[in-house]
């Protein structure tokens, strides 16, 4: 959602509740902020709190997540090595080259790592245990880096 897009979002979208978390979350605000959320409130009286709070919590999601820093590779330790020594290239999305030795792909292998990956990684095991809570026995990692 662009910033400059948020308010005419707002009244255009409708809301969707169907996906809420089992957990209730109170949390208490500084004065200056409940403030801010009361005028939003008198603003689009058709809304609820909790959907002027998911709205906000999910525009400043966006733009913290896409602050941050880009996906980051680096060379398998040698224990990650013999975990993917099972897997084939193709499996990993490498092409085999005639000639080459069979460990010799595993010197193109890059793992993913940095603060994005980090950060996706623990969201999508959150989002997996909030959607068994919810009785989903097979839920799937939404999140990309």
């Amino acid at each position: 959602m662009n910033k400059s897009n948020i308010y005419q979002d707002w009244k255009s979208s409708p809301y969707n509740d169907s996906n809420l978390a089992k957990k209730t979350y109170s949390y208490r605000l500084p004065v200056h902020i409940a403030a801010r959320l009361a005028a939003i409130s008198d603003m689009f009286p058709e809304l609820s709190r909790s959907e002027i709070i998911i709205k906000i919590l999910k525009a400043g999601l966006e733009e913290f997540e896409a602050s941050l820093p880009e996906l980051e590779h680096r060379s398998p330790t040698t224990e990650e090595k013999q975990e993917l020594a099972s897997l084939s290239p193709s499996e990993l999305g490498i092409d085999e080259l005639e000639g080459e030795e069979n460990d010799e792909w595993m010197n193109r292998v890059k793992m993913p790592c940095g603060v994005r990956f980090e950060y996706t990684k623990t969201a999508n095991k959150h989002y997996c245990e909030l959607e068994i809570e919810r009785g989903n026995k097979d839920p799937k990692p939404p999140f990309k880096p």
